[in-house]
């Protein structure tokens, strides 16, 4: 069964935040960065995601070109998801996203220090 994506804006920020925005998607991709994951330890990761969500999210990422889903067997039992070369173009930005976290984090842990104070 597949998934149909579509968009109808021209504006790339609001087309990029299509494909990749949500809190599972984000943390899909980011966990595929370092490579090809199976989806047990997809579901591992995703501890906090009902199923049913997840597997969403994959065939979303799968529609829009993003991930590939590859079997590893003939059953079908053993699936393994890794990012396609329009996935990999996604390092950039998830490696800016990740900086500036640390900066908020950092910012955070200083203003807990100051109120405690």
């Amino acid at each position: 069964m597949g998934i149909t994506r579509r968009s109808t804006t021209n504006c790339p920020i609001e087309r990029a935040v299509h494909v990749v925005g949500g809190r599972w998607k984000s943390m899909i991709l980011y966990g595929l960065l370092d490579g090809p994951a199976r989806y047990s330890v997809l579901r591992q990761r995703m501890a906090g995601c009902a199923e049913r969500v997840l597997v969403r999210q994959l065939r979303e990422l799968e529609a829009d070109g993003v991930i590939e889903r590859r079997l590893l067997d003939a059953s079908g039992n053993h699936v393994e998801y890794r990012l396609t070369a329009l996935g990999e173009a996604l390092h950039d930005m998830f490696d800016g996203m990740r900086r500036w976290g640390e900066t908020l984090l950092a910012r955070d842990a200083q203003r807990a220090k100051r109120i405690s104070a």
